[in-house]
């Protein structure tokens, strides 16, 4: 208390000037009319880019849970796309789901860790089987694939990076269908070579390059790439393609595992064919 009253008497001078000039400032208010709407405004003014500045730091937090709620539509939407579904008679035309069986799912995911500057490289999701991820599902963002989970634990997954030279995905030219096997060479975590398309195949520089209805992992027509350049081989019958990736592997978070649900009675199907052959 006594420091108090010692500090109010070595600024009572300041004290008293500022309690004057606050008061001189309320007799001008009042008592003139533009004075009192300018300081209305001014005050008005003030406060909405006070307000503003609020929102939009409120904004920015708030977009983490907008970015995931974002995703979880974006699943829910992919997954009532028409190459989500099979048709049981193609003759007929869609009038309810008795025509209709779906073939994949979507589940939303978010990269934890990732790497592009290896041979092989990896991604880690934060889904697991807990959530329903099995290994083989295919993985893919809203630019294009990613990879192939390959395991799972509880509540994470690895996934088989498209940047890994071990790793192939059936795709295809989407303007004539024609399908080859893309691969990446180790090289430019930008690019991947499309093999085996045959050196008669129409393929030019800007063409898209799509996932085929073979793949068995993702749906066919996911996006995988532009076609960057091709090159005829010496003593080949297939062009050398360039795709320029679709997904830009150092920036991207928020991705999708593709499940097939009639992945496991294919494989079952193909191994009883392969057991009659043997």
């Amino acid at each position: 208390m006594r420091s108090l009253l010692r500090l109010i008497l070595r600024y009572h001078n300041i004290l008293i000037f500022l309690i004057l000039e606050i008061f001189a400032f309320i007799l001008i208010v009042q008592n003139n009319k533009y004075q009192r709407a300018s300081f209305f405004n001014s005050s008005n003014y003030a406060i909405g880019v006070m307000y503003g500045a609020l929102n939009s730091i409120s904004e920015y937090f708030n977009l983490k849970e907008i970015n995931n709620q974002l995703a979880i539509e974006n699943a829910a939407y992919k997954n009532m796309l028409a190459n989500s579904f099979i048709f049981y008679n193609e003759n007929f035309q869609l009038e309810n789901d008795t025509l209709t069986k779906r073939k994949y799912s979507y589940l939303n995911a978010k990269i934890i860790n990732n790497s592009v500057n290896r041979q092989t490289n990896f991604l880690t999701i934060d889904k697991g089987y807990k959530n329903g991820v099995e290994p083989d599902m295919g993985v893919v963002s809203p630019n294009g694939v990613v990879g192939v989970v390959k395991n799972v634990s509880e509540n994470f997954s690895t996934v088989i990076s498209v940047l890994n030279i071990n790793l192939r995905i059936s795709a295809k030219i989407k303007k004539n269908n024609y399908f080859g096997s893309l691969q990446w060479d180790g090289s430019n975590w930008q690019k991947a070579m499309l093999n085996e398309i045959p050196s008669h195949v129409d393929v030019k520089k800007g063409d898209t390059l799509v996932t085929s209805e073979f793949s068995g992992v993702f749906p066919s027509d996911i996006l995988v790439g532009i076609v960057d350049e091709v090159n005829s081989v010496d003593g080949s019958n297939f062009f050398e393609i360039s795709i320029n990736l679709s997904t830009d592997f150092k920036n991207v978070s928020q991705v999708y595992v593709v499940n097939n649900l009639l992945h496991k009675e294919i494989k079952e199907l193909e191994k009883e064919k392969e057991e009659v052959n043997d």
